[in-house]
């Protein structure tokens, strides 16, 4: 891979897991162990804050996509309130 040495070793071994995926063209869902070592690197020391920060974008803009939703609503009502007032 570009940019990692052969010499480096390897801090876990789902970079390992992903080469050889990536090298065999696999396209399974990955076994319930590999989820658990993907969680864990997410969650760990070094990635707990980054997974965090991604977390509570997501969840923000889940709640601004429902706030928009709810003003077309609102901007629907008020002009069929115009229309109706002007007819």
């Amino acid at each position: 891979m570009v940019g990692l040495p052969e010499s480096r070793p390897e801090r876990s071994g789902l970079l390992r897991v992903l080469r050889q995926r990536l090298s065999a063209g696999k396209r399974a869902a990955p076994p319930v162990r590999e989820i658990g070592v993907t969680l864990a690197l997410l969650f760990g020391r070094r990635w707990w804050w980054k997974t965090f920060v991604v977390l509570l974008a997501m969840g923000t803009m889940a709640a601004l996509g429902f706030w928009q939703l709810d003003r077309l609503d609102q901007r629907r009502a008020f002009n069929e309130q115009r229309r109706a007032a002007l007819a």
